[in-house]
């Protein structure tokens, strides 16, 4: 008998998971693509030199952005680099109250800079009823 994979959140390149993508959920090769190799923005162009500071909700809260950009550093989500990048966006906080608990989201903002770089495809979100008819056009 198989022995049964259970999907752990931020394990999702993790190799033994990838033949399931493939195989039984039939995933797009956009899709296997970016589980191997991580999400690549889709720049239409570069950024230009641009750097701001941090959103107020980062800045109010520092030693939490610490420690989220270090776990991030530790899990290989982020990598240091030598060099300031020629584009350096600020990051906003997220902060929500969960049963008594503060947790928190850090956000990369890139709408200043970096979304007007992007080849985006334009996306309208037109309420519940359009999204149950696109359901049923397609039979899912």
């Amino acid at each position: 008998m198989e022995e049964l994979q259970v999907f752990t959140p931020g394990k999702i390149h993790d190799e033994k998971f990838f033949k399931y993508w493939k195989e039984e959920l039939r995933a797009s090769p956009w899709v296997l693509s970016t589980i191997q190799n991580g999400y690549k923005l889709p720049f239409l162009k570069l950024p230009e030199r641009y750097e701001e500071r941090n959103n107020a909700s980062a800045r109010a809260e520092p030693s939490v952005v610490q420690e989220l950009v270090e776990e991030m550093i530790t899990l290989k989500v982020v990598k240091v680099v030598d060099k300031k990048p020629n584009c350096v966006s600020p990051l906003g906080l997220v902060t929500k109250l969960a049963k008594g608990k503060k947790k928190y989201r850090l956000v990369f903002d890139a709408s200043r800079c970096v979304n007007k770089c992007l080849d985006t495809p334009p996306v309208k979100l037109t309420g519940l009823d359009k999204a149950l008819e696109i359901r049923y056009s397609v039979n899912l």
